[in-house]
């Protein structure tokens, strides 16, 4: 898939950080980019389309981006979706705890560019183009 085609949701509480990462893809050229400011809104999002990647900060409001990995795992579409926690929790235990939940990578702030950019481009080259024959949730 190339990156232009790539559909990605992001979740965050945080507003500005949102749109530093929304900053970052469009750079890419990634701009079909949904966004939620917690997990609850998040796991909406996700059953409303298919996404190639889903961004998602671990302390939020209302729903953790944990909570959320967990739900996007057990959901009956798209499970096996790549998910990157980006978060400012270097607790090497949680880490390990979403690796082992099934997040495909893990990334703290305060991240450096490089680092997210080819993180992005490694999750979502491998997926296939999902869009085309997405099945309605």
């Amino acid at each position: 898939m190339n990156a232009p085609d790539a559909r990605l949701l992001l979740v965050d509480d945080s507003a500005p950080m949102r749109l530093v990462i929304r900053d970052v893809l469009a750079d890419l050229g990634i701009t079909q980019v949904d966004e939620a400011a917690d997990g609850i809104a998040g796991m909406e999002r996700f059953r409303q389309a298919p996404y190639d990647l889903v961004i998602t900060d671990w302390h939020m409001p209302r729903s953790t981006g944990l909570e959320l990995l967990r739900r996007i795992r057990s959901a009956e579409y798209h499970r096996d979706t790549p998910v990157m926690m980006l978060t400012a929790d270097q607790n090497a235990a949680r880490q390990l705890q979403a690796l082992d939940e099934g997040a495909n990578s893990f990334i703290t702030k305060p991240w450096v560019m490089p680092m997210l950019v080819t993180e992005v481009l490694r999750l979502i080259s491998a997926r296939p183009d999902l869009h085309a024959h997405a099945p309605a949730p």
